[in-house]
């Protein structure tokens, strides 16, 4: 993660990246355990920073410039 705030990430590398998290997610015990559900969520957590570093490499781009919230492209 700390080498995409150097060079943003490529679609490619972060669909890689989510599998991987996936793979891990199902290691870890869908329990109620308080330890367990937390690593689940910090795991998940992380695939959403990915997805919000994808989404600055898209805001650098020409062509999403003018691009609000509630643009269908965002949504």
């Amino acid at each position: 993660m700390q080498t995409w705030f150097e060079a943003l990430p490529s679609q490619d590398e972060v669909s890689k990246f989510k599998a991987k998290i996936h793979n891990l997610l199902d290691l870890i015990p869908d329990t109620d355990d308080p330890d367990n559900e937390w690593a689940r969520i910090y795991l998940k957590m992380q695939i959403d920073r990915a997805y919000c570093m994808l989404g600055l490499r898209f805001w650098q781009l020409d062509q999403y410039k003018g691009t609000g919230c509630q643009s269908e492209v965002v949504q």
